[in-house]
């Protein structure tokens, strides 16, 4: 960096604005010869064109129970222009489980890279998955289309409940000498 008055020798200086500063910006210089004579201050104007930046993923979080049809999971990102994220790209699937874009559970289920519009995906257990957690990963997407280059971690926690057990109706005929009747 070069400081204010600090006299140098480049013919060439390279600007390096602040991060995400997208505001027109200007300094001035003079030039100074062997001789010591200077010339009249010179404005340098720099325009800084925005780009868009891409969006950060957060993290995740769904719970339920085991007897739930579904479980919905809740995403969360950031993004600099447009603040929160309105959509989520897959990037993992659960373990054991399957994601859906709507309580609907309409075929197909989710894969790795689909984008989902919102930030709500839907978990339902593998059957017989008897399990209280399970993940996946997403990434944040920009209005734009852009995608985040870091990953976020969606939690599951499934409660077990404790069913009570079915009792049946059954009948014995036996002997009234017989040592037992099944």
């Amino acid at each position: 960096p070069i400081a204010l008055n600090t006299p140098f020798t480049a013919a060439t200086i390279y600007f390096l604005p602040n991060a995400n500063v997208d505001a027109d910006t200007s300094f001035q210089y003079v030039v100074r010869d062997q001789a010591n004579a200077t010339s009249g201050p010179a404005t340098v104007s720099i325009d800084i064109v925005p780009v868009n930046d891409a969006p950060s993923a957060g993290s995740g979080l769904g719970s339920g129970n085991n007897t739930d049809a579904y479980i919905p999971v809740s995403l969360a990102g950031t993004d600099l222009e447009d603040g929160n994220v309105a959509k989520v790209a897959i990037a993992s699937l659960p373990s054991n489980g399957t994601l859906y874009a709507s309580t609907s559970l309409t075929p197909p289920a989710l894969a790795i890279g689909d984008v989902v519009n919102g930030t709500t995906v839907y978990f339902v257990r593998t059957p017989g998955f008897n399990g209280t957690a399970d993940s996946f990963t997403f990434k944040a997407v920009d209005s734009a289309g852009l995608q985040s280059t870091n990953t976020g971690t969606a939690n599951i926690t499934i409660t077990i409940l404790n069913t009570a057990p079915d009792a049946v109706n059954v009948e014995a005929t036996g002997d009234e000498d017989a040592a037992s009747i099944t």
